[in-house]
């Protein structure tokens, strides 16, 4: 399987380390389409997401293995809606490669965390779209401590753990707590970490 090299994501992470934080919001520019981008630093492995503007169904969850490398090669549906989208389709005459297309994306990441966006829960939930339950909910309401014989789902923790990062994650799958979550923006409370007693 092909592998690419992130460099610039190499970079961006130092940049983050200096100031402390693991998350990154940004925008790229590619053939006229504007990707909306997170790599988040705070999930194992890290994740990088490319989500294109005014495009719903085009978004790329990509795993950062060890040494700032993902995996070179798209789904097939994927994969023909971006080739549609940048115009690069089979009959174009200039046919969509995935490896290319990431390393031009890598070209054009800031080099510096001082130059990217704050990252909101809405932004990471907006940014995956429907890759979480209930991708309309996007306002954190609290924590749920499931009673005996009920039990926390794989998608709720899905979703706190791309939300609030691994030890999170982590906390709420060790003690059954569930992440609450809400469509309205007057429900929404501040996160704080979920109580275990």
């Amino acid at each position: 399987m092909a592998m690419v090299f992130m460099a610039g994501l190499k970079r961006l992470h130092f940049s983050m380390k200096r100031v402390g934080t693991e998350r990154a919001r940004f925008s790229i520019k590619h053939n006229q389409v504007t990707f909306d981008c997170l790599f988040l630093t705070d999930l194992e492995p890290y994740e990088f997401v490319l989500a294109a503007v005014g495009h719903p169904g085009i978004v790329f969850v990509l795993e950062v293995l060890n040494g700032y490398f993902v995996k070179g090669v798209f789904a097939h549906e994927l994969y023909a809606k971006l080739a549609g989208l940048l115009g690069t389709g089979a009959r174009s005459g200039n046919k969509l490669i995935p490896s290319e297309f990431l390393q031009q994306i890598d070209a054009a990441i800031p080099a510096d965390v001082a130059g990217t966006l704050r990252v909101t829960t809405a932004d990471v939930l907006g940014a995956y779209r429907h890759h979480v339950e209930e991708d309309q909910k996007i306002y954190f309401k609290g924590w749920l401590r499931n009673p005996p014989g009920k039990h926390v789902t794989a998608a709720n923790l899905d979703k706190t753990r791309r939300c609030f990062g691994q030890k999170v994650y982590e906390i709420c799958m060790r003690h059954n707590i569930s992440s609450c979550w809400s469509s309205n923006p007057s429900d929404e409370v501040a996160f704080s970490v979920p109580k275990t007693a």
